[in-house]
């Protein structure tokens, strides 16, 4: 979905624990995209994509992302982009607004039978059930 042409990759040590490897080796993977650079989104989406995402973005407009999770630098790169790619398509994602509509004749109809019925057996549970008494 995105350009990979357009991102921007920092390495830098991991935290938490994994003993000397995580002390000696860069393998935190930061990635970064700016939106304005990729010519497939239009100014809406831009717009969009800047506001939803807003406490991710820098003062130049990149919007970054953080990867740790694996021991390697290409894991975490992949992870990244993943989790950019991720995060890009759920900033565009627009939820469909319901219109509401009135029920249909049928459906009205269908109702207004099923109570009819409900209200005939409600009336035959009341007659006697034997004609000696």
């Amino acid at each position: 979905m995105l350009n990979p042409t357009h991102f921007t990759f920092r390495a830098t040590r991991s935290s938490g624990p994994g003993g000397q490897h995580v002390n000696t080796s860069s393998t935190a993977i930061s990635a970064g995209w700016n939106p304005v650079d990729d010519s497939s989104l239009s100014a809406d989406q831009v717009e969009r994509i800047r506001h939803v995402l807003a406490s991710r973005c820098d003062s130049e407009g990149r919007v970054w992302v953080r990867s740790q999770n694996h021991r390697s630098q290409l894991q975490n790169k992949h992870a990244a982009i993943a989790r950019l790619e991720k995060l890009v398509a759920s900033a565009l994602y627009e939820e469909v607004v319901r219109v509401p509509t009135a029920p249909s004749l049928a459906s009205r109809v269908e109702r207004r039978v099923d109570k009819e019925h409900i209200r005939k057996q409600k009336t035959q549970r009341r007659w006697r059930l034997g004609g000696d008494e």
